[in-house]
């Protein structure tokens, strides 16, 4: 690890406000890290939609398909 943050340079000394790749320093695009923000959100929603549906108001069976988020993340 050391030897890594050597050659690469130390990520925690980098002040820049763009997302960064470490090893090839490429900025990521904005709607990465606009989905990076929002992903916890994004979570808690699903889950407290997951509880009222199907644990309250039992309007969908507890075998149901979990929609799958498709979020732009690293490539």
């Amino acid at each position: 690890m050391c030897h890594a943050i050597k050659s690469m340079g130390n990520p925690f000394l980098n002040t820049a406000k763009e997302l960064v790749v470490l090893d090839t320093h490429d900025c990521m695009d904005g709607e990465v890290v606009e989905a990076l923000h929002r992903m916890e959100q994004l979570g808690k929603e699903q889950y407290s939609r997951y509880v009222s549906d199907v644990l309250v108001r039992r309007e969908e069976s507890i075998h149901s398909t979990i929609k799958r988020n498709n979020l732009p993340l690293f490539k």
